[in-house]
């Protein structure tokens, strides 16, 4: 059995959007300045509602949980934060109006954070309602273009915790 920390992230590659299952986009590591200040963030170039998606990670019933982005715009400005079964959880973030919409039956509450240089914070709030193996995406919703993102994190609890590399 594998103890985990409530703040540690579960997401393996968290900031190596490459190493995400992808299809249907561009991926360019280092193109960006991220919020800690770095050369690190990836630039996303998309068509029409793709995605990226997470390794598949245990979920307990009755558990909260919080998956967490951080994204910038460049020609695009929507950014969904969902679950593979799109039914279960699809919360859409317009980070040029810095509004969400959020539904579905995992879906507890969602926030939009304003971390400064054009970033923002997009966090969600779930309650599992199984326990099993779930994968998470990151789609890019809004037909074609880009944006920059930075930082996903999944992990224990309600509250999104600072992300380290």
């Amino acid at each position: 059995m594998m103890l985990r920390s409530v703040n540690s992230n579960l997401f393996t590659n968290s900031n190596n959007f490459k190493d995400w299952d992808n299809s249907g986009l561009t991926i360019t590591p280092n193109a960006a300045i991220s919020p800690d200040g770095t050369l690190n963030a990836s630039e996303i170039e998309y068509s029409n509602n793709v995605r990226i998606r997470s390794n598949a990670i245990q979920i307990t019933s009755g558990e909260v949980y919080t998956f967490s982005l951080f994204a910038k715009q460049s020609s695009g400005f929507n950014v969904a934060l969902t679950n593979r079964s799109v039914a279960n959880l699809s919360v859409l973030f317009d980070i040029s109006d810095i509004t969400f919409i959020g539904e579905g039956n995992f879906f507890v509450a969602a926030s939009i954070i304003n971390v400064g240089n054009g970033w923002f914070r997009l966090i969600v709030n779930i309650l599992s309602t199984s326990t099993e193996f779930r994968e998470w995406d990151i789609r890019m919703a809004d037909g074609d273009g880009s944006v920059f993102i930075y930082g996903a994190k999944f992990e224990i609890g309600n509250k999104a915790t600072k992300y380290e590399l």
